[in-house]
């Protein structure tokens, strides 16, 4: 039974209403596969191939959509006045008769679903100078200004989470407009804040969704927000320590570099590589140290054991278990505990600090190592890292003291640390909580086109807007008519459109013919935001082939495409690019560009992809691809 939604519908919360739009269907079909396995494992006369169970599990969600849509919403406009507008008969309320009478005043509807909805969050565009505020574990993300955007050049919007601050200092430098997610994300920037790329939002979904001063939070995959690499390899680390209470200037007399700013008092540099004395995993290293009026090294054996000796190049931390020192040559000897295959590059820049000892991960887990960083004055400024560690729910951490610091009542005063643990299971991992997202956007429109992207071979066909989608339908209802009344095989493939050599027409012809009489100005018809998926004529051929041998049905109907999509602005930028020409770009038909076009086309694949064809070439391979056969055939350009 579809839900009418009235004004006496109520939803305590977004995630209420969005779960709501989910059914038990998906939750039965997986039921049905473990079934199946258990069913193929106990019967060794029989065996079901994966891509069968795919397709059998695919059908068996099918048909209990079909025949279950009891969480289906339906948005409709009607002549039927609120109670807020009108009192009486005409009010909207629960009772059958005003449901009646609202349906029969309807003027259209359609139906929606989740994937037509997105979680709306606050766009808030980073602004030099401005004081974000860091991560903290402790404050209410809510009351926090801790999430910034980022627009690209593309129209894309890049979103990072504030780790660190620089001590609440401003925000001076830029953050990246293109980004490799496919590793854990850590930004460190010059004006040492620390940020974590939390996803893109494309310019396309930004287009449909955004409202004024919000934007959507992607979902890559149902149930999967952000970005699913970084979901993937998010983890419950270590966000920051944070010094509470520190003695001014406790570390004055272990500075041994230049000591001008917070970057350079700790400096060494290596004397002696690999002293004599050096066992397997334990080097000798001899340390040059900065001579400077007021500051003179500790004489006492040991004077240094609990340090780290710091790789600045590479991070690495070499736990200090001996030393000594020449005081005159103002040298010291350490001995630190390294790796059998460990190097100490005489080469590389070096720094002797103070050591920070954090408790244990909690579930066993590898755990954090950290570091103090010294200001000038030898002041505990910040807490660097060469890992965070992983599987963290709660942490400690406190200040590793060097033998002087321990025997001098007057500097033993020990700091206070607060250590920040990531949210549930890492920066990332659950991007609808981490930006207190509260409110839903929901899209649709009443155009005739499916509202079903990727729009799957069984999805029903609406009202046909475009003469040539029209004809493409009515030759499908021939063929099938034929088969039934003479007993052939068909196979009706739905293609998206087709880019490659020997390619004569469509966009990339017409953007590159326009640009080889005129590389100043490109004419669009629509607003470039239009999303198409498209597919190299190689990838096709080879699917077509593969599927006829694959399905054996009387009537087979078969998508073929890729499992991406890109805007008319993507292949401008592609086609540009390779032509080297920035044209005055003109836009002009609106959202659609000519009657009848769909603004959207992406196809659910799964059933080709079920045979095991999967394309070699992306969509923007293809374009690459077209662009420059196009180039190197003039005379296809020049016909009329």
């Amino acid at each position: 039974m579809a839900k009418i939604i009235t004004e006496n519908f109520k939803i305590e919360t977004t995630k209420e209403l969005f779960k709501s739009f989910e059914n038990q269907n998906s939750t039965l079909s997986s039921n049905f596969l473990i079934q199946l396995d258990a069913f193929d494992g106990e019967n060794n006369d029989l065996t079901i191939s994966s891509n069968d169970k795919t397709t059998i599990q695919s059908f068996v969600t099918d048909q209990l959509t079909a025949l279950r849509p009891e969480s289906n919403y339906y948005i409709m406009a009607s002549t039927a006045l609120s109670s807020s507008e009108a009192s009486g008969p005409t009010a909207i309320s629960n009772t059958q008769s005003s449901k009646r009478d609202f349906l029969r005043k309807v003027l259209f509807g359609v139906k929606v679903n989740s994937s037509v909805a997105r979680y709306m969050f606050y766009e808030n565009q980073w602004v030099t100078g401005t004081v974000y505020d860091a991560f903290d574990d402790s404050k209410d993300i809510e009351t926090q200004n801790t999430i910034v955007t980022v627009a690209a050049d593309n129209g894309d919007y890049l979103v990072y989470k504030c780790i660190e601050n620089n001590g609440g200092n401003p925000s001076t430098a830029s953050l990246p407009t293109e980004i490799d997610s496919t590793n854990y994300q850590i930004v460190q920037v010059a004006d040492r804040y620390v940020w974590h790329y939390m996803f893109t939002v494309s310019s396309s979904e930004a287009n449909t969704y955004r409202s004024t001063g919000s934007l959507p939070v992607p979902e890559p995959e149902p149930g999967i927000y952000g970005n699913k690499d970084v979901v993937a390899n998010a983890k419950s680390d270590i966000s920051q320590i944070v010094i509470e209470d520190a003695l001014p200037a406790q570390f004055s007399q272990f500075l041994f570099g230049n000591a001008t700013n917070i970057d350079n008092g700790s400096d060494v540099s290596i004397v002696n590589p690999e002293a004599e004395g050096s066992l397997v995993g334990k080097k000798v290293v001899v340390v040059q140290a900065t001579s400077k009026p007021g500051r003179q090294l500790y004489d006492s054996v040991n004077a240094y054991k609990d340090m780290y000796l710091r790789n600045s190049a590479t991070g690495k931390l070499y736990n200090v278990s001996a030393s000594s020192s020449d005081v005159p040559a103002n040298q010291i000897t350490l001995t630190v505990d390294t790796l059998g295959t460990d190097v100490i590059d005489s080469n590389q820049l070096h720094q002797l600090v103070p050591k920070i000892i954090v408790s244990a991960s909690s579930l066993g887990s590898y755990s954090a190592k950290a570091y103090g960083i010294l200001d000038q004055f030898g002041t505990l400024a910040r807490i660097g890292f060469e890992s965070k560690g992983n599987s963290y729910r709660f942490a400690k951490a406190y200040v590793a003291y060097p033998p002087p610091l321990k025997e001098d009542s007057g500097k033993n005063n020990p700091a206070v640390l607060r250590v920040i643990v990531s949210p549930g299971e890492g920066h990332g991992s659950n991007t609808r909580t981490e930006l207190a997202t509260s409110r839903l956007a929901i899209v649709a429109n009443f155009s005739g086109e499916s509202d079903q992207i990727p729009t799957k071979e069984n999805c029903p066909f609406p009202i046909q807007t475009s003469l040539y989608g029209a004809s493409k339908l009515s030759a499908e209802s021939i063929i099938s008519a034929y088969c039934e009344g003479y007993d052939i095989k068909s196979y009706l493939f739905r293609f998206v459109s087709i880019l490659g050599e020997k390619y004569s027409h469509g966009h990339v012809y017409d953007f590159i013919k326009q640009l080889k009489r005129n590389k100043n100005e490109l004419r669009v018809l629509g607003d470039g935001n239009q999303r198409k998926s498209y597919l190299n004529i190689e990838d096709c051929l080879e699917a077509m082939h593969i599927a006829m041998k694959y399905y054996k049905d009387d009537i087979n109907i078969i998508n073929l495409g890729t499992d991406e999509h890109c805007t008319v602005k993507d292949s401008i930028k592609t086609i540009c690019k390779i032509m080297g020409t920035k044209p005055r770009i003109k836009y002009k038909g609106g959202k659609r560009g000519w009657i009848g076009d769909n603004p959207f086309i992406y196809l659910d694949t799964k059933k080709i992809r079920a045979t095991g064809w999967k394309p070699k070439f992306t969509i923007k391979d293809s374009i690459e691809i077209t662009s420059n056969y196009l180039l190197r055939s003039e005379w296809l350009l020049k016909k009329k």
